[in-house]
């Protein structure tokens, strides 16, 4: 081994200087990946606040828009469409949804997680009967 310029090189290492080249270039181009990673997570981490609160901003803008617009309506034209106006403030939030055995509108309730039931039974399935016709 000798050593030059301060740094320790192998003599006999058998690579030549065009591999040794190619070495360089490629620990420089994962180098270059490495911080280009870095800084998009870093960019990511700072805009992601921001845009996360314009989204909120405009959502509440939407519904506020939606809000006014049932509000300017008569009681006449809101019968029309199947709403009163105790009811705008849940289509304005998005937790109005119909109900009832009429199509009523209903405060959304939490759903039972106990028993499930199928999709299009409106509630009303009776149990499934065991073998024998017992259920």
């Amino acid at each position: 081994m000798r050593i030059t310029g301060g740094s320790r090189r192998d003599t006999n290492d058998n690579f030549s200087e065009e591999d040794r080249i190619a070495g360089r270039a490629s620990a420089r181009y994962a180098r270059a990946w490495a911080i280009g990673d870095l800084v998009a997570d870093a960019i990511i981490a700072i805009v992601r606040p921001f845009r996360d609160a314009a989204l909120r901003v405009h959502t509440w803008h939407v519904a506020q828009v939606h809000r006014h617009a049932l509000e300017s309506l008569s009681d006449r034209e809101l019968s029309d469409i199947g709403i009163s106006r105790c009811d705008i403030a849940g289509i304005s939030a998005g937790t109005f949804q119909r109900g009832g055995w009429h199509g009523e509108a209903t405060t959304p309730r939490k759903p039972d997680l106990r028993k499930p039931r199928a999709a299009n039974d409106g509630g009303r399935a009776k149990p499934a009967l065991r073998r024998g016709g017992r259920p």
